[in-house]
């Protein structure tokens, strides 16, 4: 039964032109209502700008405006790098602990109601944070905010397979993961004017109205979130799709997924990016500021420019792997980032600064989002999520082990250049392990 059912795995492929048949040939209809009412927008797109919301919420302001705090949070609690390191392994822990069981969560209760408990996880544990007084509650905070941001940001990213058809996956995923870009850009711009104001507590502040915010997101996605298109009497976007079990199609039992290779390959890819990003969105507000010079309010600024920037990176990304197929998108993306790490660890001059971060802002969410796509095309979309889930488990090992190490790696050698150059030998190794993916599994 495990040879079958793998072998409808192996059927489908990586994106539409890696593979002959592909998932819209092998899965026939389940549902023929109309794709939209005569004149109405489609369901699926308020869907999409729903999850861009929600994923601004959970990891644009959950996760990524931490760069831009940390530096004022370690000094008004006197932490170390290698603390403060701990904090935000406290975090990616948490991310890691929430997707071994959220993916399959939403698959049983509906990603609605995971996304919205999760979303108001992310924005009380944020407040809780700007409660600190030292290690433990910073710590525990960040903890929380891990466990909300994975039980928020999977799921949400999981729905994009049950709305939009394989043809349309990489470019939905893209647009969905921008919002981390939105995230960044508030981020640059709202977190130095509030440490500006409130001096010393202007990082308390920054994490009381940033969560304030997240708590709204998550009112508006309980609102506006569906579960599925069937459930509104709706196709997807794309043309219809059918989920493994339906019409006589097997269906991968739980878990069985963890034995197809194919998954563990990816999960090695995604672990590099994991691992080498989590440096560059962690520790580049201390890196512009401690050894390049910047004031907060230019590293802001920079900041901001990448988060701009990197609005239209899994968009840009995501569409490619949908006409070149997910192996190639994987490793012409890991290799500009290789190249933009590379120039921070090496560079001499702001000139090499200013160029790195442009090219890594161009390319930083496009690997999610070909992974959702990804997760899509192999299991079909009703499993998409739990798929996601289980390769997210991979993603978050990565971010987990990065900062503590990078931590102690600063304070050992006074110096950015070394943990920068490891997370370019990652992400070097990200390309390679794309590159041996096979058009068929």
């Amino acid at each position: 039964m495990l040879q079958q059912e793998t072998q409808t795995v192996r059927d489908a492929a990586l994106g539409p032109n890696e593979a002959g048949v592909g998932v819209i040939q092998q899965e026939s209809s389940v549902n023929r209502s109309p794709v939209s009412g005569s004149g109405v927008i489609h369901y699926g797109i308020w869907i999409l700008l729903a999850g861009v919301v929600t994923v601004f919420g959970c990891l644009g302001l959950g996760r990524f405006a931490m760069a831009m705090i940390l530096p004022a949070m370690r000094t008004g609690l006197g932490l170390s790098y290698s603390e403060l390191g701990l904090v935000v392994s406290a975090a990616f822990a948490g991310y890691l602990g929430s997707t071994v069981v959220n993916g399959f969560l939403a698959a049983r209760y509906g990603s609605r109601l995971v996304i919205t408990v999760s979303m108001f996880v992310v924005g009380l544990s944020m407040i809780m944070t700007g409660m600190a007084k030292g290690f433990g509650l910073a710590f525990a905070g960040q903890l929380l905010a891990g466990i909300g941001a994975g039980g928020s940001n999977v799921p949400v990213m999981g729905l994009v397979a049950r709305w939009f058809a394989p043809s349309r996956r990489g470019m939905a995923s893209g647009f969905m993961v921008s919002g981390s870009g939105i995230g960044l850009v508030m981020a640059g711009v709202v977190v130095p004017y509030l440490l500006k104001v409130y001096t010393d507590n202007g990082w308390r502040v920054s994490w009381f109205y940033l969560g304030i915010v997240v708590l709204a997101i998550g009112v508006l996605g309980a609102i506006v979130l569906r579960n599925s298109p069937e459930e509104m009497g709706l196709e997807p976007i794309g043309g219809p799709v059918v989920a493994p079990g339906s019409n006589g199609a097997p269906v991968l039992k739980w878990g069985e997924m963890y034995r197809l290779k194919i998954l563990w390959h990816l999960g090695f890819i995604y672990f590099m990016f994991g691992f080498s990003y989590v440096t560059f969105t962690t520790f580049f507000a201390s890196y512009l500021v401690n050894e390049r010079g910047f004031t907060t309010t230019g590293a802001g600024q920079l900041w901001a420019t990448a988060g701009l920037v990197s609005i239209v990176s899994g968009f840009i990304w995501g569409t490619v792997s949908d006409y070149v197929g997910r192996k190639w998108g994987l490793a012409m993306v890991y290799t500009l980032q290789a190249f933009s790490l590379a120039l921070l660890a090496l560079g001499s001059n702001n000139a090499f600064v200013y160029l790195a971060t442009i090219v890594y802002a161009l390319t930083i969410w496009s690997i999610p989002a070909i992974m959702a796509a990804a997760s899509g095309d192999y299991v079909g979309g009703k499993q998409a999520t739990a798929v996601l889930g289980l390769l997210t488990i991979f993603f978050g090992a990565g971010q987990m082990l990065s900062p503590s190490l990078s931590g102690v790696l600063i304070d050992y050698s006074k110096s950015f250049s070394t943990t920068f150059g490891i997370s370019a030998l990652a992400c070097l190794l990200g390309a390679g392990g794309a590159m041996l993916l096979k058009k068929r599994v």
